[in-house]
Parts: structure tokens; sequence; C-alpha cells
């Protein structure tokens, strides 16, 4: 992702316009933009699809930004960390931070829709926050476990109806605990009931999109604590069903780090990933592909499988494929150089084959 381009720029393209042949401003044009992206980026991984991150972890799970699709590689600074999926916990693993190696694995662990779970064991009381006043009356629905395992619940008070989740709905600045929301920056929490359902685990969050950025608390019982307010989530104004990829790390005890100013264990890792796609609706939202060639074919792609027509619908596809490649090849043109590796005792000598 370059951040070069966005879709405004995409708008005006002459190409892109003819080959569309829909009106720039129509859901439609919007819909053929997102699906040639979304599709070319399922094909493969093009120049800035790819990125080196830097996180900064509290505890033995890492969860990883909503632009993240797939974790490539992981280091710390004792070196590379091998990733996993599920069934390394089951055939080599036992417990989150618990040794097993010399180095740091990560395993995959799912999927959560906070990256700081809710803390402790009694449970807490959970505010949200906006930042406009365009979102006051927004509401939030978070599912999962009250203290004491029960499932969260509320009643519907249309139908007289239990239903799952509980829901929080945005109120203006200088609420008190047993208010619904509030705006930043007064930080007087928001509660949903009376201090009595106290929420114990987050396992889904459904949430009206809005103007700006949202945040989600759990609040302490101590007003004056550093922990009165501390942070389960950040969420983007059109994040709907904010879900994240979740990785458990082996050994985290073990990795060096640094202490905060809440004096809470900090460590670091770099991450190569994959960033998967994210729906544009936005003027000014940034491409994720900006090769225009190749979306300009993946729309002719995209008409034509719609239309049913497989053949030329691939030949549309290839040629978008094509494109890419050509791109990959001009911004990393060590890729054009072929090169031969000798052994000679324990030096290794590059030369050029020609």
């Amino acid at each position: 992702m370059s951040l070069q381009f966005q879709l405004s720029d995409l708008k005006a393209d002459q190409g892109i316009r003819a080959v569309s042949g829909v009106c720039n401003d129509s859901a439609k044009f919007l819909s053929q933009i997102n699906t040639a992206t979304r599709q070319l980026m399922k094909r493969g991984s093009w120049y800035g699809t790819e990125i080196l991150m830097k996180l900064c972890v509290y505890g033995c799970w890492v969860t990883f930004p909503r632009h993240v699709g797939t974790v490539l590689g992981a280091r710390t600074c004792q070196g590379y960390a091998e990733i996993h999926n599920h069934w390394y916990s089951i055939v080599g693993g036992r417990g989150c931070c618990g040794q097993f190696a010399a180095n740091s694995p990560l395993i995959d662990d799912g999927q959560a829709p906070v990256y700081n779970q809710v803390s402790g064991t009694t449970g807490k009381q959970i505010a949200y926050h906006v930042v406009k006043n365009d979102d006051i009356g927004k509401t939030i629905k978070i599912y999962g476990l009250f203290y004491g395992g029960q499932p969260i619940q509320e009643k519907n008070a249309d139908t007289g109806v239990w239903e799952d989740g509980i829901t929080i709905t945005a109120t203006a600045a200088g609420g008190t605990p047993g208010d619904v929301g509030t705006i930043l920056p007064a930080m007087t929490p928001a509660v949903k009931a009376d201090g009595t359902d106290l929420i114990a685990k987050i396992t889904h969050v459904v949430r009206e999109a809005t103007s700006g950025m949202t945040y989600l608390y759990e609040y302490g019982p101590d007003a004056d604590s550093v922990n009165a307010l501390r942070d389960l989530a950040v969420y983007e104004p059109n994040e709907t069903n904010p879900m994240y990829r979740r990785m458990k790390i082996k050994n985290y005890t073990s990795i060096p780090g640094t202490t905060d100013a809440y004096g809470q264990s900090r460590k670091y890792i770099d991450c190569m990933v994959k960033l998967q796609f994210i729906p544009m609706v936005s003027d000014y939202d940034f491409l994720l592909i900006d090769d225009f060639d190749a979306i300009r074919y993946a729309i002719m792609a995209v008409k034509r499988d719609e239309a049913g027509e497989d053949e030329t619908a691939e030949a549309s596809w290839a040629k978008a494929i094509r494109e890419l490649n050509f791109n990959d090849r001009e911004k990393s043109p060590g890729n054009q150089v072929s090169v031969r590796v000798r052994t000679m005792g324990s030096n290794r000598i590059i030369t050029n084959p020609t």
C-alpha cells in the first residue's frame, strides 16, 4: 500500500471511467472498484500489499490491526519467530507462556473483536466513547459472557424477549457511571447498567457506522486509579463488525522488553504481513492496489464475470495480473538480475552466469 493514490484519483482516470460504463459517483462504480481490488489481492502478493510493521505487545497474546490479513514472518530481538497454526497447540504446545523451545514461536489463535480482553476474573463495566457530535445516539452491541459465565443478554423493550448481547448508546459529555455513553475528551466513563451486570469476556461486537473514531474501555472501580479506564479497542468509522487476527506468543517471558509508565511489561515484535482487503467508502480512502492499468483490466473481468462470459473474463484477469507482475519487476529491479551462488570452502561467491 503505497498511500499514493486515493479513490478520487481513480474516479478521475478517463481509462477507468471508459471501461466502467457507469457514473463514477454511483454505488455500482464503487462496487466494481472494490470487487476488482478484492479479487486482485487474492491472486498475489503485489507491490505495496506486503509491509513490515512493529508491534508493541502486553502479555502473551498479540492482536493484529484491522488491515492485517496474513502474517508472513515475525521476529523478536532474539531472532526469527516461527509461525504455527492451531495444530501446534495440540501436538507440541502447552499453555500460553509456558516454555517449549529456545525461540518464541507465534501460534494462530483465531480472531477477537478487541485487542485487549477484559482483565481480571471478577468482570468489569464497559465504557464506549465517541469523538464527533454527529455520533451521539450511535450504538454498539457487545456479545460475550457476564461474570459467572452467563451469556450477555438484555431484554428487548418492545417485545419483552431476552436477546443475546447488550447495547450501549453514545450520549453527550459529562455522563456519570450509570449513563450509557459519553463524548471525549470528557473522560467520565459510560457504563451499561448499574454495575450489577459485570462483563467478563467480549466475543463479538456489532456497531453502527460513525463519523469519527470510537473507543471501547473497561471501567475500573477506583475512579482515581490510573487503571480507571483501560483501553480494549479502537474502531474506525466504517467498522461495523470488527474482528482481528490474534496469535499466542510462546516463551513470552523470555523476550527482553521494557516497562511503561504504569509498570506494565512491554515487548516488541517485528512482523512482515500481507494486507487484507478493506472496502473503500470515501473519496479519501487510499487504494490498496494503485496500478490503474491492472484495475482497468480487472473491472473488465468483473463485468464479464457478471455477464457469464467466463473465457473472456479469465483473459482479462490474466491481463490484470500481467500488469501487476510488470509493476513488481519495475519496483523491484533486483528480481530481473540472474545470479549464481557458488560455495568455496566457507565462502559464498555470487556471479552473473552470463
